[in-house]
């Protein structure tokens, strides 16, 4: 039996090998003998479709699909699959997306063996059978369709919805039920020459970014490339890898980003396609921001707005200004983001695209708010609300909305903060966006735990952590735990709060975020130090000291000596305790912290004193 399951491994050798084998009672198998027999049973137009479905690429299809194989109306297809049913031939299931039309929701599959069987027959009929031209037909439903429900994911003025679904909610179901199969179809030999193939990365971006699909964004993108330079399409690869890019940073895969962004820029500018080669060069920005390296990240913008300008594209220099904005933001250059917010915002109104113009208003809110003019804060998020209610767009309505709580909740407006992050997460569950959704929830759990509600919180970010984790968002998944973490700290759960701020240090650290890591080492720190165990508190703030000093990140390093001091003074080592206060109050002073300098200051004339103290008895 193990050499027979050995052969069975092999896709075009199972059948054979299942039929000269026998059972351990040493009667024959002869399952090709009885595909076979069900297969002469059938009518032509029966054993016409068991072919062709062979060829289909994916787990299974739909009846709408298969009709588009077949060439017949959804009605006759059906009939032809439920007659391959009653024969053995084909399985049917139903997709769990209820909202979706029977013709969506009726899956059909073949066992693998029966694949097997049926593609041999497929391959040696495939000329007789026009195959090539049926799978074309499937290709062209593929891509028509998922144009179709793309269009639903956004509103533009200058493209009309299409009919195909119904609203967002079918449409985001249609493509979570076929993901598997649009991805196949793709990367598919018959997508080489086929549109589907170097189209389908670019159809489904806002899909694959919504739903956080970017292993499938990037498998497409990749092939999409590979397709291009196999048939010298040089603009083709170039928009294959900035979409690679794009996929890549979200999946915080950053040195290869910028490789896939760089090949791009350098493609487009060769080709001379300026407003591309500006895409890129913008994407390439956002991904040098996401690594901190903030300066090249802000020149890089500014070639792009530089290369819109020339092409006068006001659209892509609205949307350069937009990102500039929150570089500068980042830097702290406060003044510098707000009048690129403003501008940019001026310049999207102008050009109609109501959505982006309500993006740069609400990073013109988040900026705002970054300098404590909370009032004018929440004043833009409310305007970028409104704008968002006028194009129709609850998406992009529930993002704001989670800004606008993060404002009142600086406000101490707690009811209203937890009402707006509330009403964020309900969108968001609405439109299938279970990241934002993710994220809604964790700002929520702040907003709680800013009201005294601190069970309610634990929950909160407790179903934010569980969200980020079945999409695959581990950097966020280890923010949510680091907050809940801090409200079991408040409730003096200090073995859960030490538990879960591991988990969360260990996940950041993975994902290459030491400075936030570093934030989440300090809380675990103090955890154990209200525990008494002081010195594995000692272990980690020296830890996190060495991470901190190693990144250059000053005011964090700072923050986590003079903790080390707080943590050696309750082990009743002064001099050591002095040494990291002492520490401590340089870095503030460097860094402009008057505050945590006096602190700090004062946390060493008491280490100083108890070592004293200690001298003398």
């Amino acid at each position: 039996m193990a050499e027979q399951l050995l052969e069975l491994e092999g896709e075009r050798t199972r059948l054979d090998a299942m039929e000269y084998e026998g059972d351990d009672q040493g009667e024959p198998l002869a399952i090709r003998a009885s595909f076979t027999l069900s297969y002469q049973h059938l009518r032509d137009s029966q054993s016409f479709a068991f072919r062709l479905l062979a060829a289909a690429p994916g787990t299974d299809i739909s009846t709408a699909a298969a009709a588009a194989l077949l060439g017949h109306d959804s009605i006759s297809a059906r009939r032809l699959l439920a007659d391959l049913a009653r024969a053995h031939l084909l399985n049917l299931a139903k997709s769990n997306e209820y909202t979706l039309p029977p013709r969506h929701r009726e899956r059909w599959a073949m066992h693998d063996l029966i694949r097997l069987f049926a593609s041999e027959l497929s391959d040696a009929r495939s000329n007789e059978d026009d195959r090539d031209t049926a799978v074309a037909r499937l290709l062209d439903h593929y891509l028509d369709s998922a144009e179709g429900a793309e269009r639903h994911l956004a509103v533009d003025a200058e493209q009309p919805v299409s009919d195909l679904f119904t609203d967002r909610e079918q449409a985001i179901s249609w493509l979570e039920t076929e993901r598997i199969n649009l991805v196949a179809a793709a990367t598919a030999p018959p997508a080489h020459h086929h549109p589907i193939g170097a189209n389908l990365h670019k159809v489904l971006r806002r899909y694959f970014t919504t739903m956080r699909h970017f292993e499938d964004w990037c498998t497409l993108a990749t092939q999409a490339a590979t397709n291009s330079r196999r048939c010298e399409d040089v603009r083709g690869e170039g928009m294959a890898l900035n979409h690679l890019g794009i996929a890549l940073r979200e999946m915080r895969r950053f040195e290869e980003a910028i490789e896939a962004h760089t090949e791009a820029v350098a493609i487009l500018h060769e080709v001379g396609d300026r407003q591309a080669e500006g895409a890129a060069l913008n994407n390439l920005g956002l991904t040098l921001r996401e690594m901190r390296r903030l300066e090249e990240a802000i020149e890089t913008y500014a070639h792009a707005a530089a290369i819109f300008r020339e092409s006068e594209d006001f659209h892509g220099q609205g949307t350069v200004l937009h990102n500039l904005g929150v570089a500068f933001g980042e830097l702290s250059r406060f003044e510098e983001a707000i009048e690129a917010h403003t501008e940019a915002a001026a310049i999207l109104h102008e050009v109609g695209d109501r959505q982006a113009e309500g993006a740069a208003v609400n990073n013109l809110g988040a900026t705002l708010r970054k300098v404590r003019r909370f009032e004018e804060a929440i004043g833009a998020h409310l305007q970028a609300a409104t704008i968002f209610r006028e194009v129709e767009d609850r998406h992009g309505e529930g993002a704001v909305l989670d800004d606008l709580g993060k404002a009142l909740l600086a406000l101490r407006r707690f009811k209203e903060a937890i009402e707006a992050h509330t009403e964020a997460a309900a969108a968001f569950q609405k439109a299938k966006d279970r990241f934002r959704e993710g994220r809604a929830l964790n700002n929520l759990g702040l907003a709680l735990r800013g009201a005294g509600r601190r069970e309610e919180a634990i929950e909160a970010h407790l179903q934010a952590a569980a969200i980020f984790r079945e999409v695959g968002a581990q950097h966020e998944e280890g923010i949510a735990l680091n907050n809940e973490s801090v409200a079991l700290h408040d409730l003096r759960r200090f073995e859960e709060a030490i538990e879960t701020q591991t988990q969360a240090a260990a996940i950041l650290r993975r994902t290459n975020d030491q400075e936030l890591a570093c934030k989440v080492l300090f809380n675990l720190g103090h955890a154990l130090l209200d525990s008494g165990r002081c010195e594995e508190a000692i272990e980690i703030f020296t830890q996190a000291v060495a991470i901190a000093h190693d990144g250059n990140y000053r005011g964090a390093e700072g923050s986590l000596l003079d903790s080390l001091g707080l943590a050696l003074r309750e082990a009743c080592k002064y001099e050591e305790a002095l040494d990291a206060h002492t520490q401590a109050a340089a870095i503030f002073w460097e860094v402009g912290g008057r505050r945590q300098e006096a602190i700090a200051l004062a946390n060493a004339e008491i280490a100083r004193w108890r070592r004293n103290m200690l001298r003398r008895s």
